[in-house]
């Protein structure tokens, strides 16, 4: 199996999330496919020699495709701490800041595969299994930490960097 039709099948797992109670074991399941597969398709790229700019682009549609569908799913779910909201908008904004720096200054909108964005990934995507217990509050702010660390670190990436390399793994190399 190719790396990229194992990103492309993690799209379809996504998209099939849709229709799926969160609470159930089926999407958890399936959620927890989604999750294993992102790691899986890089490591086959690697291990395979078949790494490319197009399976890095549709790594990160997928890993957007999928961050849409499970907030739609899971946010009606999630009780927010007081302050979290307003962090999440201001890491979403800069994260928009990032992007039309990356479009005005390399000609297309990219998300960087660092290790600080990797790590806020999995960080985000192992919250669904905490986020009815005790920890959920704390978590929560772990998790907008590491967001706008991990956001502030592109935007520097992007400000600093003469060319954009997708796979640039932190901010000093």
């Amino acid at each position: 199996m190719t790396a990229n039709l194992v990103t492309f099948i993690r799209i379809l797992i996504s998209i099939a999330l849709i229709g799926l109670n969160p609470l159930s074991v089926l999407f958890k399941g399936l959620y927890l496919a989604t999750g294993i597969s992102d790691m899986l398709d890089g490591a086959i790229a690697r291990a395979t020699n078949t790494t490319s700019t197009v399976g890095a682009r549709l790594d990160s549609l997928a890993d957007l495709v999928f961050c849409m569908v499970a907030l739609y799913k899971i946010l009606p779910f999630v009780t927010f701490q007081e302050h979290v909201p307003a962090l999440i908008i201001f890491i979403v904004a800069i994260r928009g800041i990032s992007a039309v720096l990356c479009k005005l200054k390399f000609g297309q909108v990219a998300m960087m595969h660092t290790l600080g964005n990797k790590m806020t990934g999995l960080a985000l995507f192992i919250f669904f299994f905490f986020m009815e217990s005790s920890l959920s509050g704390f978590y929560q702010y772990m998790l907008c930490f590491m967001g706008c660390a991990s956001a502030l670190e592109e935007l520097m990436i992007h400000a600093t960097s003469n060319d954009l390399d997708l796979n640039r793994r932190r901010l000093w190399r």
